[in-house]
């Protein structure tokens, strides 16, 4: 056994000999291996754990520090230097054992980064294990509890990684009150018998608790193979309808009557209902499987994933996450959500009742702190009563005439095969543009550029193709973007799964500004049909004697930045009627403003530098945005250089942009880092105070408001017109002709009037109708339908 002699003798590790926590690092890094006493956890990231330890209550002279390895790596991996040099690791990691054993009031350790984990505890991936609350696997310390936490260097590199450590470290000071592991005690059935089953049912029918439910689907053919439910954090059950080699459970007449009892306890159970993504997955299943739809939205409660976004846009909102902040649950995501070869169907099942669980305790956590935000109504108004315009756009999808599908999709792949033509003379070679290799040997080494690199590796992924795009524009680049945008386009789009009945579906969810993002259905088909580019379009034609018709808020960002920042050019622009982006164009490339159309490229050009320098976008980023959409207009691209001229231009033309709506954002965030825009919606900002923080902010201030107005829209008229789709700041609807005139009075009377920048506005809207296809819309003159 080391004495308290020894361990002083040991290099980068301080603290008291007593000390009830140890909190163990990784390595030293070169603030600690240019220190004489060769202390660990100094320099930035040790400056940082200890006030965050402070923060919460915790006296970091009273704590104490140590580190795996006990010299500083050369290499910039650690695993990289695990691998070199295992013998000398192995020894550090057998000292580390007997420094940690010989420290007499040892209570609770923390493995502080992935190589700290895997030492202590035998876990891999500490942004999974993080917080938890388990034992430790080193035979000194062996079932020592330990709680792990983000390493600070890493803090360091990602701000918002801050957040769930300070979290941890509030879990650290609790569980060092006592030595002992304490974790939830919790029951399954995971096996039952039809009269449990029908029993449990019953209970949860007659119960006025919470009811948390989740199903358990398997792929292709998507079917719900489970269904799990409970009314306490601590006892719940599965309800097994497929055994893992395809046979049912149940007797057919049994099933059937499960799936009775099951619907009827949904459909009557009052406002009970709560899950994990609910209203976007399990609800989807139950709809198509047969179950009422808006029987069952009136009678949820919460969905947990929605409720967390709703409270704290900025962190992540899965249930690995929400556990760990709001249980003492131990990360359990990897046991059972696959019936692979290490997952049983015992695993599964339990799996999905530790989803409800642990739901179960979330959920009243949560709704005490929207309650204590006073975002409680927001929820139920912008998360929770947008569902049924979500789903009812999901069960009905867009209907794809095939005919046209297919004529797309020869005239993508000829496409396609024609850029790549012009991209091989060019290059003298055949490239495939989606290979990393070959991408690396033609722009490292045949075109001889400057490698790109992420996280330590040299890449070709797309931001680096862009950034080298942006340095060096010309035709190879605009062919290479073109393939690899046409190729992605063709596979997850135009040659996307279909339902059925044809149509093709999506999913909505929500980005961090409220606008709805849209993804691949539950039932494995469709994908992003909010990201379809105007000619794909033409594949989406109304039924015989229908109409589309689309509603658009009209130039809505910029109006929302013109106000909030009292910006005079532009507010006097759009009262006249003008178009903003025309007036941009005919100001930054002195033209007359008569001479600009809307297929003008000044006034493409001119539409995203008004967008770009809205949020004061960096040279870079907008030559990159710039040249991306480029690619798939078939217009020139632009250097860093020529965006860099763009954007000051308009600066210079537009000073009020910086000295007011900037200002004003600006300051808010420094003084509060928190924003709220005109309808309530709020975030929390968690970064680091600073230029990008200052960007997402002027960007989430006017895309919230516009999504707030959007989804305004949509809400007052989604029980009376067939809405396919909503892209944003814009609403699909499909109708009858004579419906036309009725359906723009109704969404012309929804649309919001609202304050910003001490000035009540209404963002116009202007709509576009057709017989024909999504593509072929024409401008809808209400003086002629009349």
């Amino acid at each position: 056994m080391l004495t308290a002699d020894d361990i002083s003798r040991i290099p980068y590790r301080r603290g008291p000999f007593e000390a009830t926590i140890a909190i163990v690092g990784e390595a030293p890094g070169e603030h600690e291996a240019n220190d004489p006493a060769r202390r660990p956890f100094i320099g930035p990231s040790g400056n940082l754990l200890e006030g965050r330890l402070r923060q919460v209550g915790l006296d970091p002279n009273q704590i104490y520090l140590t580190n795996v390895i006990k010299e500083k790596p050369d290499e910039k991996e650690i695993k990289k230097w695990i691998k070199l040099h295992h013998e000398k690791y192995t020894n550090y990691v057998a000292l580390l054992d007997a420094e940690l054993a010989a420290l007499p009031n040892l209570r609770l350790i923390v493995p502080a980064g992935a190589t700290s984990l895997e030492v202590l505890c035998r876990k891999m991936s500490i942004e999974s294990w993080r917080g938890s609350i388990i034992p430790s696997t080193l035979t000194g310390v062996l079932g020592k509890k330990c709680v792990p936490i983000i390493h600070p260097a890493a803090i360091l590199r990602n701000w918002l990684f801050l957040p769930a450590t300070i979290i941890d470290l509030q879990r650290v000071k609790e569980e060092a009150e006592f030595p002992e592991i304490r974790l939830p005690e919790r029951k399954f059935l995971i096996r039952p018998t039809f009269e449990q089953v029908m029993e449990e049912i019953h209970l949860w029918k007659t119960s006025t608790d919470l009811l948390s439910i989740d199903l358990e689907t398997m792929p292709r053919p998507q079917r719900i193979v489970s269904f799990q439910g409970c009314v306490s954090p601590y006892r719940a059950m599965a309800i097994p309808f497929q055994y893992k080699d395809g046979r049912s459970y149940w007797p057919e007449d049994q099933e059937l009557m499960i799936w009775k009892e099951l619907a009827n306890l949904l459909h009557s159970c009052g406002p009970r209902i709560i899950g994990q993504n609910i209203l976007t997955f399990d609800l989807f299943m139950l709809m198509v499987s047969g179950f009422s739809l808006e029987k069952m939205l009136k009678n949820v409660y919460m969905d947990t994933m929605e409720a967390f976004q709703c409270l704290q846009p900025q962190l992540p909102r899965g249930l690995d996450f929400l556990t760990s902040v709001y249980t003492k649950e131990p990360y359990y995501k990897s046991e059972g959500k696959e019936w692979g070869t290490k997952q049983g169907e015992n695993e599964f099942w339990t799996y999905g009742c530790k989803d409800v669980a642990v739901v179960h305790e979330i959920a009243p956590q949560l709704h005490k702190e929207l309650e204590e935000e006073n975002l409680l109504e927001f929820y139920l108004k912008r998360y929770q009563g947008l569902a049924k315009a979500r789903l009812k756009m999901s069960r009905r999808g867009l209907p794809i005439h095939e005919p046209t599908r297919a004529k797309l999709e020869l005239e993508f792949g000829g496409d396609i095969i024609t850029e790549q033509a012009h991209l091989n003379v060019l290059t003298g070679q055949n490239i495939n543009v989606k290979s990393s290799k070959q991408m690396q040997e033609l722009l490292y080494e045949t075109m001889k550029l400057p490698r790109q690199w992420k996280d330590g590796r040299v890449t070709c992924d797309e931001d680096a193709i862009l950034a080298l795009a942006s340095k060096y524009p010309g035709d190879v680049f605009r062919h290479i973007l073109a393939i690899r945008q046409k190729r992605t386009l063709y596979s997850n789009n135009i040659r996307a799964r279909r339902d059925s009945d044809g149509n093709i579906r999506c999913s909505f969810g929500f980005t961090e500004t409220g606008r709805f993002r849209s993804f691949e259905c539950p039932l494995g088909s469709g994908g992003n049909l909010q990201n379809w580019t105007p000619k794909m379009r033409i594949m989406v034609r109304p039924p015989e004697g229908h109409v589309f018709l689309e509603g658009d808020l009209s130039q809505a960002e910029a109006r929302v930045v013109a106000y909030a920042g009292h910006i005079e050019y532009m507010i006097k622009t759009f009262e006249e009627g003008r178009d903003i982006h025309s007036a941009t164009a005919a100001l930054i490339f002195n033209r007359a403003v008569e001479t600009i159309t809307k297929e003008s490229p000044e006034r493409y050009s001119a539409k995203r530098i008004v967008h770009a320098c809205d949020y004061d976008m960096h040279a870079n980023t907008f030559a990159k945005r710039y040249n991306e959409d480029a690619a798939k207009s078939g217009m020139p691209l632009i250097s860093v250089e020529q965006a860099s001229i763009l954007l000051d231009t308009y600066h210079q033309a537009v000073p009020e942009l910086r000295n007011g709506y900037h200002k004003w954002i600006r300051e808010q965030v420094e003084t509060t880092k928190l924003l709220t825009n005109p309808f309530g919606r709020r975030i929390v900002l968690h970064d680091r105070i600073g230029p990008e923080l200052f960007r997402e902010s002027y960007a989430w201030y006017a895309q919230s408001t516009v999504a707030d107005v959007t989804n305004i829209i949509l809400d007052a008229i989604i029980d009376f017109f067939d809405v396919m789709l909503q892209v944003h700041d814009s609403i699909l609807i499909q109708c009858t002709k004579t419906d036309v005139p009725n359906i723009v009075k109704q969404m012309r009377l929804a649309n919001p009037w609202f304050e910003v920048g001490g000035k009540l506005i209404q963002i116009p809207m202007e709509f576009k109708v057709s017989d024909s296809s999504w593509y072929e819309m024409k401008a809808y003159k209400e003086e002629i339908a009349a």
